[in-house]
């Protein structure tokens, strides 16, 4: 598995968020989800929501990841999405509200290989100026995959 998250980025993986509270973002990245998985749909809402009980996955920095493993998967699934509202209700580590959802659906096995691919998106993501060049183009999905691609990590 390549662990540099750019490379499971493209135009599908940019997903703009009509929702108000972390369930309803949750849910519109399901559906997205849906289209490109062999997974069915319940079975991630059901992991989710598991992981979610166990610790929040909003890392801070307005950034939250929610991420399942599954052996159906081949390859792991990335989409960002970004929210037109503040979600204030996800329980970040530092109490600030959330804008950008990253989901990773990983295949099961290699477990230091998918570490990797954690720790490239958190990395990625905790640069607070790209968080903000993201949220300037929040109409134009496109630019924000131009902006993904371009600082890679």
């Amino acid at each position: 598995m390549d662990t540099a998250c750019s490379k499971y980025l493209n135009k599908e993986s940019v997903l703009i968020l009509e929702g108000l509270n972390k369930r309803d973002v949750i849910n519109e990245i399901l559906n997205a989800a849906e289209k490109v998985s062999p997974i069915a749909r319940d079975i991630m809402d059901k992991a989710i929501w598991q992981r979610e009980k166990m610790m929040t996955t909003g890392l801070g920095h307005h950034l939250g990841m929610p991420h399942i493993r599954h052996s159906k998967l081949g390859e792991p699934i990335l989409l960002v999405g970004v929210c037109k509202n503040e979600i204030t209700d996800y329980a970040s580590v530092d109490n600030l509200p959330i804008r950008v959802i990253v989901f990773l659906a990983a295949p099961e096995g290699d477990q230091e290989n998918y570490l990797k691919l954690l720790g490239s998106i958190s990395s990625k993501f905790r640069d607070e100026t790209l968080i903000a060049e993201i949220l300037e183009n929040i109409d134009k999905p496109s630019k924000i995959l131009t902006l993904l691609k371009k600082k890679s990590a």
